[in-house]
């Protein structure tokens, strides 16, 4: 009882002299006062390790390997050209159904007087055989000049006006009766020249030759088809056009120059140089 009186006292006293009254202890010993004991160590750890690691490895590796082959780049490529001055063009040739074949790659010194080759110099194809410069073709001839094979697969493309061109002069036997004998003719192939297809000329065909030689041994190739026969309009070097069809745009490419004659008469022939595939 004495002590609470104490207290009560002291607690007037400092209230009495404006002072704070000082902190009372609980009995656990933790002291109940304004000082905020609580030290708040709260500190806040919450360090943001969330670095944020998301290095955006989107290292775009979907390198474009679109290589373009651009059809009409690539076509470009194939497109190739014969002049005929040296062997390497690789052209052959041959008899197909009658034993005389008269391809020969030659020059002025053994062509008819008054033909070179295109241009004047140089070599071609020629058809009047021999070293005499008077000297025909022969008769019951059934030959064939061939191209390699050539891949123009790239040219597929009906966006591509693909074209054949080349230079020729003929002078072949006049027709008889309205019919025509001796005859020259292109055919293309896309197949290596398993078949063969007749073509659209420019300048055109002279008419269809009759290859049924009574005379010679067998029926010549030429026999049914379109070609140039007699003589060629302006008695000149004249370049042909032809156009390639879609279908006959494959790796198995070939060209075929078709000779045929008779027996009886004969002329100077047919000389082609200067081929080439192009585009226009």
């Amino acid at each position: 009882m004495t002590n609470k009186i104490l207290l009560i006292g002291i607690v007037l006293f400092a209230v009495a002299c404006g002072g704070d009254a000082p902190g009372v202890f609980n009995s656990d010993g933790g002291t109940d006062g304004d000082t905020d004991g609580d030290t708040d160590s709260d500190t806040d750890s919450d360090t943001d390790s969330d670095t944020d690691s998301d290095t955006d490895s989107d290292t775009d590796s979907d390198t474009d390997s679109d290589t373009d082959s651009d059809t009409s780049q690539s076509c470009s490529d194939a497109l190739v050209s014969y002049d005929f001055e040296t062997v390497s063009d690789l052209f052959t040739h041959g008899a197909v159904t009658m034993s005389e074949d008269p391809w020969e790659r030659e020059d002025l010194s053994v062509l008819p007087a008054g033909t070179t080759c295109h241009g004047g110099i140089g070599k071609c194809w020629v058809t009047a055989v021999g070293t005499s410069t008077s000297q025909n073709y022969e008769d019951c001839t059934d030959a064939e000049l061939l191209s390699p094979v050539l891949d123009i697969s790239a040219c597929a493309s009906t966006s591509n006006n693909l074209g054949l061109r080349f230079w020729h002069i003929y002078r072949l036997e006049d027709q008889s009766g309205g019919t025509y004998y001796d005859g020259a003719a292109v055919q293309l192939s896309g197949d290596g020249g398993s078949t063969w297809e007749d073509v659209s000329v420019t300048p055109p065909y002279q008419g269809t030759i009759n290859g049924n030689y009574g005379s010679c041994t067998g029926t010549a190739t030429i026999d049914g088809h379109e070609a140039w026969s007699e003589d060629i309009p302006g008695n000149d070097w004249t370049q042909v056009m032809i156009p390639i069809v879609p279908a006959l745009r494959t790796d198995q490419f070939r060209i075929r120059f078709l000779f045929g004659t008779d027996q009886g008469v004969t002329d100077e022939g047919w000389y082609i140089d200067d081929v080439e595939l192009f585009l226009n």
